[in-house]
């Protein structure tokens, strides 16, 4: 066992898992990391929403996407989409509602996209 400025660090060469964090925990990626100019997302529209927004990103070329809401935990509560489009800019629309219908409660959730040529991440915050 080791300590590193995250935690304590368990493992070998092919594993290591963190134990603690001094920065808490840390169940979802950096909110606003976009891992690859091939996919460009922007901020969700209006952000706060109540409950409508309106999530834009843009692809260099046509390729698979799914796009996901998730909880702070890192849960997903909602798949907006999972098909191929076209290269140019997307527009998806949230409603505020979960996969079972149901309305989000008020809090900040992510809205991850993740297509071929990479991933990103928002944070949008819903108000009731």
């Amino acid at each position: 066992m080791a300590s590193s400025p995250r935690g304590w660090i368990i493992g070998g060469d092919n594993l290591r898992i963190v134990l603690g964090s001094w920065y808490g925990p840390s169940p979802v990626p950096d909110a606003t990391a976009v891992s690859s100019p091939a996919l460009q997302l922007a901020a969700p529209y209006p952000n706060p929403t109540n409950p409508t927004t309106e999530i834009s990103f843009r692809l260099e070329r046509d390729e698979y996407v799914i796009v996901t809401i998730h909880d702070l935990a890192g849960r997903r509560v909602r798949t907006l989409l999972s098909e191929t489009r076209s290269a140019g800019t997307q527009v998806v629309r949230w409603l505020g509602d979960l996969d079972d219908g149901s309305a989000a409660a008020s809090g900040v959730y992510l809205v991850r996209v993740v297509a071929e040529s990479g991933e990103a991440v928002q944070k949008v915050t819903v108000v009731r």
